[in-house]
């Protein structure tokens, strides 16, 4: 992909190529950076599509880590979409399962609570 369009390249690695495979950590990795992407360039409801195929896929197979990380794009695209409280506390289970993972370094802050984001008003 283009990072400046979001339009597919003409590129040997295109996402859409390592979708195609049956290779499932390579699927939920490229969808995992795809919701990413989606976050970064706005579209929520594709990152919220792409998040929500990185859950089914590391459901699927007993991928632990791909499961948190579709969890926390889920919850963030899920909140900002309109469904806040659910969101919100969506996400607050996933980040606490996150650092239960033992990701705790790559946290800003371990003491986070639904009632912290929302007072925020950050996801």
């Amino acid at each position: 992909m283009s990072l400046l369009d979001g339009r597919p390249s003409s590129s040997k690695g295109h996402p859409a190529r390592g979708v195609e495979t049956n290779h499932v950590t390579t699927q939920a990795n490229i969808y995992c950076w795809t919701a990413a992407f989606e976050t970064l360039r706005g579209d929520v409801q594709s990152a919220r599509r792409a998040a929500q195929k990185v859950v089914e896929l590391a459901r699927e197979h007993g991928l632990q880590d791909f499961a948190v990380w579709g969890a926390l794009s889920n919850a963030r695209a899920r909140a900002r979409l309109g469904d806040r409280e659910t969101g919100v506390e969506e996400f607050r289970e996933a980040l606490e399962a996150y650092i239960a993972q033992g990701n705790r370094a790559t946290c800003r802050s371990t003491k986070v609570s639904s009632p912290n984001l929302r007072r925020r008003g950050k996801m």
